[in-house]
């Protein structure tokens, strides 16, 4: 990508979190009621040495159902409302990238939705609800997701709740603790203003519930925006002759093993690129570049337990959590190697060690891979040979990183 297309893809990063947020937001009251509800049911649990404390536990699965059905259906209202209300302006946005690659959009496509075939930008509300009911998660629809019939009232979505809850309350039992004790591993509430909300901290079934919610939100919107963008990517294939398709990644410690080896790699078709998301939580997408055109610098964010030992650079006031730590972090310019645009393996090979670190895997095993990504480099390997000679790949271009030996 370009200079301008770095600049569109970072601020068009920060709306699509923008708009997951605002799904999280919306939520909060139905979560916070459907697991007090749960605390509730979980509170009517008789003490330790019940003889029928388990099977009362079973016997409490359908009202446990019913306490989240409100939540799950409230849910798939919110995230309905608002893909169908973000399509107008990620059809602006994508028209933007497309015009900084160099093509020109004709204004009429850009006005109405008659001049770009079924949908955007300009697009009418029924073209705005179909990429929301569209939306995938791991290739699941988002409004099967949440499903529920008379035949059957359970939706995956409530399943996957219920399991959560379950291994707090299952847990509970084994270990014998106090039918009080259970009750509060469901969930923590704060109060501020006079208003309950939920507190994030502490190993409650409702943090774990809530870090789901958000990774669904997240994908639903990323894949929202790729169904707008390939729909003003096929109403604009004149202008896009000659073009190439580019992965790009986000240059920080988040990028998972499958995208990272991807950034900056390009095909002169686009059903040649992957698909994206390629995951649950991926924030990465394909891009139309010119081909003689890339930018010599980009921007990767390092992070640091300490904020002595973050390279000069432009330093946030606030932490960012990356596995389970609050880190110091600071935006640094990378440039590429061999005469080639900088990629996510130049980020790395121009990061310190606690970006490596926490990129391959976090704790010793990161450790342990990040020295071994840095021996090569300091050998003369190519930094991306080094970054996949780290990881290995399934048969459906899955990445995971290689095990730690000694």
């Amino acid at each position: 990508m370009n200079e301008q297309q770095l600049k569109l893809f970072i601020s068009q990063a920060f709306a699509l979190a923008n708009r997951e947020a605002k799904v999280v937001a919306a939520l909060e009251p139905q979560l916070l009621a459907a697991m007090k509800r749960v605390q509730d049911l979980v509170a009517s649990l008789p003490p330790p040495g019940d003889l029928f404390r388990e099977r009362a536990w079973r016997e409490l699965q359908p009202s446990i159902f019913q306490a989240l059905a409100p939540y799950n259906q409230q849910f798939l209202n919110q995230l309905q409302t608002q893909l169908a209300e973000e399509a107008p302006a990620m059809a602006a946005e994508a028209v933007k990238m497309l015009e900084a690659s160099g093509a020109s959009v004709p204004a009429a496509q850009v006005r109405t939705a008659e001049a770009i075939g079924r949908g955007f930008p300009g697009l009418n509300v029924q073209d705005s609800v179909r990429v929301a009911l569209e939306s995938r998660v791991n290739n699941q629809r988002v409004v099967d997701l949440f499903s529920v019939t008379p035949d059957s009232p359970v939706s995956s979505w409530m399943r996957t709740n219920q399991d959560v809850i379950n291994k707090v309350v299952a847990r509970g039992i084994l270990e014998g603790q106090s039918t009080e004790d259970i009750a509060k591993g469901i969930i923590s509430v704060t109060t501020r203003n006079g208003e309950e909300y939920v507190n994030t901290q502490g190993a409650t079934a409702t943090r774990r519930v809530l870090a789901e919610e958000r990774a669904i939100a997240r994908t639903a919107v990323q894949d929202a925006n790729r169904q707008v963008n390939e729909e003003v990517f096929r109403a604009n294939e004149e202008q896009l002759s000659g073009l190439q398709w580019e992965w790009v990644a986000a240059l920080d410690s988040k990028t998972c093993p499958t995208c990272a080896p991807l950034d900056g790699q390009r095909w002169d078709k686009r059903s040649d690129a992957p698909e994206w998301p390629l995951h649950i939580n991926c924030r990465c997408r394909v891009v139309a570049v010119d081909p003689e055109d890339a930018a010599d610098v980009r921007a990767g964010l390092q992070v640091s337990p300490t904020r002595d030992d973050l390279p000069a650079g432009r330093e946030y006031k606030t932490k960012l959590k990356v596995k389970g730590s609050k880190l110091y972090r600071v935006s640094t310019d990378i440039k590429g190697s061999d005469g080639k645009p900088p990629t996510y393996a130049d980020f790395l090979a121009q990061s310190n060690r606690t970006t490596q670190q926490m990129f391959f895997g976090g704790g010793n095993a990161g450790s342990i891979r990040a020295e071994r990504f840095q021996k090569a480099v300091r050998s003369g390997t190519r930094p991306e040979v080094a970054l996949r000679d780290l990881i290995n790949r399934d048969a459906n271009g899955v990445g995971r990183f290689r095990p730690v030996t000694l």
